[in-house]
């Protein structure tokens, strides 16, 4: 099974109820619906992509309240580094998800820096 695999309509089910047991406002209906169907054709960043816009879209709430959320999710420290590589993989879409709102904070930062 290739790593993709995993992000499947199984795992959005799944995923969307870890969600929505810290964030009760998540609109798991809409996310599932959303994503039904669509993950199957599209490679792994891509499918990362497709996830993580969908939480964007159903995540009610500030983006400081999702860090905190996600933060709730994260269960035990791994007792072995590798346990990451082997058990952590269902998080990488939130990862991604701060990755990329990192990413858009800070060039609005440096947007309005330079514009000043």
């Amino acid at each position: 099974m290739k790593h993709k695999d995993y992000y499947n309509d199984e795992y959005i089910s799944d995923f969307s109820k870890k969600l929505h047991a810290v964030l009760p406002g998540f609109n798991e209906k809409n996310f599932c619906d959303s994503l039904a169907g669509i993950l199957d054709s599209k490679e792994l960043s891509a499918r990362l992509d497709c996830i993580t816009d969908a939480m964007q879209e159903n995540m009610p709430g500030s983006y400081p309240e999702h860090i905190e959320a996600f933060f709730h999710m994260l269960g035990p420290k791994s007792a072995q580094p590798e346990g990451m590589f082997r058990s952590g993989w269902w998080l990488w879409p939130a990862g991604r998800y701060v990755k990329l709102q990192s990413v858009l904070c800070c060039g609005h930062i440096r947007e309005k820096s330079w514009t000043s």
